[in-house]
């Protein structure tokens, strides 16, 4: 696989940011889709998927830190640049 998809110009479109994308997506439509039929409210569904958006950005970021900390510990002002 291809780490850069897509460059346009500063831009670039990486897989893995991609990929996570779309694994957000179709989770929403998913979830969506058995809310609709449990009829869960949808205001507090679209609150949970927020949050849980970006605690699984959060938490993935901390554990990369975590892993790479023999970098991260003499930058610790890039633990969080994205």
């Amino acid at each position: 696989m291809h780490p850069v998809l897509l460059k346009w110009g500063s831009l670039q479109l990486y897989s893995y940011g991609l990929m996570l994308g779309l694994a957000f997506l179709a989770g929403i439509a998913w979830v969506n889709r058995d809310a609709q039929r449990e009829r869960f409210n949808s205001d507090e569904l679209f609150m949970l998927i927020i949050i849980v958006m970006v605690a699984s950005l959060l938490g993935a970021r901390f554990t990369y830190v975590l892993i790479n900390w023999d970098f991260y510990r003499d930058h610790l002002d890039k633990i969080l640049a994205f």
